[in-house]
């Protein structure tokens, strides 16, 4: 959806032509500017609703955002530093499970890599 949305955006910005600020935000006013944080928080809803997302929310996007990140190996400093926390502590309390998630994912990527082998090499 974010691509079509961004393609939407790029043709809408070249019909404006001058009258467009570049602000290099996603979510932007009619003109490119700053939009305030209610009148996005009043689209949201108003898609979600129109889309039947009815349990997802403004916050949903950002523990998204955070969740992705994590789960990509973006060190928590990076992390927590885009969420605005005022420390890795905020940021790893609030995102424990994901942190441990990551955490299993990469003891079991590296039993993959040193030791399949190793299990194929038996079971033959």
């Amino acid at each position: 959806m974010m691509h079509e949305y961004k393609k939407w955006q790029n043709a809408y910005k070249k019909n404006l032509g001058t009258k467009w600020t570049e602000t290099g935000k996603v979510f932007t006013n009619d003109f490119g500017g700053w939009l305030r944080p209610d009148t996005f928080s009043r689209w949201f809803r108003s898609f979600c609703k129109e889309h039947h997302f009815d349990k997802v929310h403004v916050h949903t996007l950002r523990h998204t955002a955070a969740t992705i990140m994590i789960m990509n190996n973006i060190p928590l400093k990076v992390v927590s530093q885009r969420l605005g926390h005022t420390s890795t502590t905020v940021t790893n309390d609030i995102y424990t499970h994901v942190i441990q998630r990551a955490d299993e994912m990469a003891a079991e990527a590296l039993d993959l890599s040193l030791f399949s082998k190793k299990k194929k090499d038996k079971s033959e």
